[in-house]
């Protein structure tokens, strides 16, 4: 397996004190992400001191609204319309990745009929690329809209706008390597190596052929979100890639089996890296 080590780089400014709070999209890189910022945490909390440094964020806003350790908490997440920062964490930080929308769509509908929340059945599927939430996630999730309200061309542009204006770091999942980077050298963290991101797959023959234009043309309102993201990243991202390497020969591996630990509350096997395998490859 190829896996990734990133190194951050050394800024000349403070490591940020505020907390970060992920909106994460079903399947656009998001549980990687996860991965690796708990994964330094854990580390982090370990030869520093400290306590369990990450919340997730309820859907059901009675629950989130229960009390915690907010304090202490350095990464909230979870996958909440935008806004729940605002109400919840209004010191944090907003984030999030995008995909591109047919791969995002199908991916999220082979994860949901492994799982079996959707059937497997081509009517199924079809039911589910022609549902302008399903299709159209993250203009939906980045609007603010709530669970039963579709998005529409308003919709977009306040997903636009809370993209451009509200989130501090955002990444389309082509620049994942890179937003992770930013992020590790503004807080100040060790290396890190993980596994190939953790976004689904799908069979092209069996689910995309003759559907993808119907699709596509679904996933209109998405599609343009995304070409947004894509023309500012490299612009919100640029200030946090500049400077000399700041590994200071500590790397944090994050192993194949660290989603199944976290979502236990367990654990994780991290360890420091002494050697970087040939195999990794090195951002």
């Amino acid at each position: 397996m190829v896996r990734t080590l990133v190194r951050p780089v050394h800024l000349d400014r403070p490591p940020e004190t505020r907390p970060l709070f992920f909106y994460h999209v079903e399947k656009t890189g998001g549980t990687t992400l996860d991965w690796v910022l708990r994964a330094v945490l854990y580390d982090v909390a370990r030869r520093r001191g400290g306590r369990w440094l990450a919340l997730y964020v309820h859907r059901d806003p009675e629950a989130a609204r229960k009390p915690g350790p907010r304090g202490n908490v350095f990464l909230y997440s979870g996958h909440v319309p935008y806004g729940r920062h605002l109400a919840g964490a209004p010191d944090s930080l907003a984030i999030t990745l995008l995909r591109d929308p047919v791969r995002r769509t199908l991916s999220e509908y082979v994860m949901g009929a492994q799982f079996g929340w959707y059937e497997a059945t081509a009517d199924a599927f079809l039911r589910f690329i022609d549902d302008p939430i399903a299709a159209n996630r993250q203009t939906h999730r980045l609007a603010g809209l709530d669970e039963r309200t579709p998005p529409d061309r308003a919709a977009l542009e306040t997903a636009k706008r809370n993209l451009a204006e509200g989130c501090f770091l955002f990444a389309p999942l082509s620049g994942l390597d890179r937003f992770i980077k930013a992020l590790l050298s503004l807080y100040g963290l060790p290396a890190v190596l993980f596994p190939a991101a953790q976004v689904g797959s799908y069979d092209r023959e069996t689910f995309a052929r003759g559907f993808r234009d119907r699709l596509r043309a679904n996933a209109a309102l998405d599609a343009e979100l995304y070409a947004c993201a894509e023309s500012l990243f490299e612009a919100r991202i640029g200030p946090f890639l500049d400077g000399p390497d700041a590994t200071d020969g500590r790397t944090v591996v994050v192993p194949p089996n660290f989603f199944a630990n976290f979502r236990q509350y367990a654990e994780p096997e991290i360890c420091a890296l002494d050697r970087i395998p040939e195999d990794a490859r090195v951002v």
